[in-house]
């Protein structure tokens, strides 16, 4: 671009060529960043429905996908690029979360469903509609739970799905409680209170675990973010050494420009060399105070 400029008979503007370059490298910076997110956060789908703390591999596909537009990324001064690249990462990780939790939802219903399958088959024939037939029906009920929580690998959902159950089931079992003709009256409302708090129980589990899965993502947004900003902070810290390094390097070799001028008689163009020079010297300042304040607030930069 720089060259076609030249080409055309127009003044070129070097800043102007750097900063288009860096638009697209930077955008191509943020592709491959994505990529490699998806590429290392892939195996996981194959095991889900998983727990909240095997998803935070999302972790390391964030810090490596990170690392990547790093080192490719240039003048990102502002943070856009990684804003972008944080906002897509994000919004793939929101849904691996939602596919990981209908995985979940999808297992334990089945699960609920082959357990229930046995319980179901007795009340259709009536099993349990004779007196004593309650504490056959909590028998069988308590086991099922039990086998339930028994069984691994269930998932994000799996007390959320239980709590359904549960409260499906009263209805049931009350039904069959006020049917048992040897339970006197008072025993059926001892009964009644005992289903209440387990469903109550219940209830706040699946509540606490809901409130810990969030707990969990806050968590990793987090250190995602801190990870972001440290990174950023370095490379911009970086940039800002290889600019000054090459300032320096001009302003070396303008010194020996205008030495050579002062020695072979070039006074006027020796000034006018210093005087730009000074001017030089002023902007570079000008420009690292700039600089220091921008990374001073490198939180406004990005988001996650």
């Amino acid at each position: 671009m720089y060259v076609e400029t030249i080409s055309q008979g127009a003044v070129p503007c070097l800043e102007n060529a750097v900063l288009a370059v860096a638009q697209m490298e930077n955008q191509a910076a943020v592709e491959e960043g994505l990529k490699l997110y998806q590429s290392c956060i892939e195996p996981l789908k194959t095991r889900f429905p998983v727990d909240m703390d095997q998803m935070s591999e999302h972790q390391r596909a964030d810090h490596q996908a990170t690392q990547e537009f790093m080192n490719r990324s240039f003048k990102d001064e502002n943070g856009e690029f990684l804003t972008m690249l944080a906002t897509g990462i994000t919004k793939h990780y929101e849904e691996l979360l939602t596919q990981n939790g209908e995985a979940s939802e999808k297992k334990c219903q089945d699960l609920l469903r082959d357990l229930s399958a046995p319980v179901a088959q007795k009340i259709q024939d009536g099993f349990f509609a004779k007196p004593g037939g309650y504490e056959l029906y909590c028998d069988l009920h308590d086991n099922l739970v039990a086998l339930y929580r028994s069984t691994p690998n269930k998932g994000i959902r799996a007390e959320e799905v239980l709590e359904r159950l549960l409260k499906e089931k009263s209805v049931e079992s009350n039904s069959i409680l006020q049917a048992d003709q040897k339970l006197t009256d008072s025993k059926k409302k001892i009964h009644e209170e005992k289903e209440r708090a387990a469903l109550m129980e219940q209830e706040k589990k699946a509540t606490e675990k809901k409130y810990e899965e969030m707990e969990l993502k806050m968590e990793d947004d987090r250190r995602s973010q801190e990870v972001k900003m440290m990174k950023m902070e370095e490379k911009m810290k970086k940039e800002f050494r290889q600019q000054q390094e090459e300032f320096n390097r001009a302003q070396d070799h303008n010194l020996k420009e205008q030495k050579a001028l002062l020695e072979q008689g070039f006074k006027e163009k020796a000034d006018l060399m210093r005087r730009q020079m000074e001017q030089a010297q002023e902007m570079q300042m000008l420009k690292n105070e700039i600089d220091r304040l921008k990374r001073r607030k490198p939180k406004n930069c990005v988001i996650s």
